[in-house]
């Protein structure tokens, strides 16, 4: 049984993962890819695994470890992940958290400079 799970595939993610795993706090880090799994140092009271899941998955997923807490902490442009979280969130009766996602742009179009 994890006290939290971590939906990570952001910096943000990582750093949280890091610090469960620093204060020993039994966690789940779920990533999407093999890549975001082997981003996240995996020991101690910490558990990383990768792959998409449906928010059905989700549900078991919970219902197994019966965390405390989730948190959301996707890409921001994973609209329809952090819609499954949320939405498996309420159904276990769970708590979300949510890290702020802000979309940034890269750099600014040719228009732009022309204003």
């Amino acid at each position: 049984m994890n006290k939290v799970i971590v939906f990570a595939g952001t910096t943000e993610g990582r750093e949280i993962c890091s610090f469960l795993k620093k204060y020993e706090i039994a966690s789940l880090a779920c990533t999407a890819t093999e890549y975001g799994k082997c981003r996240i140092e995996e020991g101690g009271a910490l558990t990383v695994r990768s792959g998409r899941l449906t928010e059905e998955e989700m549900e078991q997923l919970f219902g197994e470890e019966q965390p405390e807490m989730v948190i959301d902490a996707t890409h921001p442009y994973a609209d329809l992940v952090s819609e499954n979280i949320r939405s498996a969130c309420e159904k276990a009766g769970k708590t979300i958290g949510q890290c702020i996602k802000t979309c940034r742009r890269s750099r600014k179009s040719k228009s732009d400079d022309h204003r």
